[in-house]
């Protein structure tokens, strides 16, 4: 039982008769049974693996209900959800489980649902990274939001460089009409679909004042990645659409300033047949390039792949490579899908190496086997 002042709750007083604690790890107890929204549901049926996340989010969290229900209920909110720290570093790793515990009890002090909290939150959060100093980098991930979409899972393959021990989550833009996008997302954790759904809309009011409404399509599960599709409307009008006239292209000189009108207007217009390179050229600049047929052989490989491994060339892509990152499968299909995604790539370089499964190199983002039998790429 626990009760306390806290005129930002809406009364002067508030009373809770709580059976015991949120468990820090392990099954939950029976008097929890109930709290959860179907969205959550099987969250923790089982012990905890020890999953863990930087205290980033958790300090986000924070920051939304100072926010929002004063400072005064921070440490009530700890004493309920059973969290043992008082103190979260950015760039520290604590137990997954703080999150869920924190949002369950939150819901039951003001008397709202976890999934709704989580959704609030992930609105504030946006509002929470720009005064961290991360709004420039919002900013200029994409010059509109469905570009912004395209570059989400890039923005955190650059938060790997703090965060070294992040496993991000996956987005891509699977379909695209001039006023609605279908987004997938696709992570290990369960249950933070509305944390992204109001993250997607404070992103859009915030930077490019875009009405949005966020539809949850479907969640599904495959070994331990679930798969979420969002349907996001434009409410506002159409997305932006890029015209390229693929006829022309502009040729200058390395002196000619473009900001300059003048400059600009003596720049050469020539058909864009006559800016073609050759392919060996085009080679020599990226000596780590890969040529895949339709049917996933290796067509043509760099001569920095074939440093590691000079039978690659004609070899099937599968049976050499594994993809790290994105969580697709390899086939030409989801390539495709994926084009604008950073891929990791791993190389197989030893014959009697079994490959590791895929689910279990989508969990860890790392192999088991030793360095000389693979490397990454």
């Amino acid at each position: 039982m626990l009760a306390a002042s806290s005129p930002l709750l809406g009364c002067d007083w508030f009373r809770l008769d709580w059976g015991g604690p949120i468990t820090e790890a392990g099954p939950r107890l029976a008097c929890w049974e109930g709290l959860m929204p179907p969205w959550a549901s099987g969250l923790r049926s089982e012990p905890a693996r020890g999953d863990s996340m930087y205290g980033l989010i958790i300090e986000g969290v924070k920051h939304f209900v100072d926010t929002v229900y004063g400072e005064d209920v921070w440490p009530i909110l700890l004493e309920l959800a059973n969290v043992r720290n008082r103190e979260f570093q950015t760039r520290s790793v604590y137990q997954e489980t703080i999150i869920e515990r924190l949002m369950v009890a939150l819901a039951k002090m003001i008397d709202s649902t976890p999934a709704d909290l989580l959704y609030q939150n992930g609105k504030h959060f946006v509002t929470f990274m720009c005064e961290a100093g991360y709004q420039k980098l919002l900013r200029v991930l994409g010059r509109d939001f469905v570009n912004f979409m395209h570059n989400l899972d890039n923005l955190h393959e650059y938060l790997r460089f703090s965060y070294p021990k992040i496993r991000p989550p996956s987005f891509v833009v699977i379909s695209e009409t001039p006023k609605q996008i279908e987004l997938q997302y696709c992570t290990k954790r369960n249950g933070y679909a509305p944390y992204v759904s109001g993250q997607l809309q404070a992103i859009a009011e915030k930077f490019y004042n875009i009405g949005l409404t966020v539809e949850i399509v479907s969640t599904n599960r495959e070994g331990i990645l679930y798969t979420t599709i969002f349907r996001l409307f434009n409410n506002t009008g159409e997305w932006p659409i890029e015209v390229v006239d693929s006829s022309v292209c502009i040729v200058t000189e390395p002196s000619l300033n473009l900001n300059n009108s003048e400059d600009y207007n003596n720049s050469s217009i020539v058909p864009w047949e006559s800016s073609y390179i050759n392919s060996d050229e085009f080679f020599d600049i990226f000596p780590f390039h890969l040529v895949i047929n339709e049917n996933m052989q290796l067509a043509h490989v760099g001569r920095g792949f074939l440093y590691l491994d000079k039978t690659l060339q004609g070899l099937s892509f599968n049976d050499k490579f594994i993809i790290a990152r994105p969580f697709i499968e390899p086939t030409m299909n989801l390539i495709r899908l994926y084009r604008h995604n950073n891929f990791e790539l791993v190389l197989l370089v030893s014959e009697d190496v079994k490959k590791p499964s895929l689910v279990r190199l989508k969990e860890d983002r790392s192999l088991t086997h030793s360095q000389e039998s693979c490397r990454s790429s």
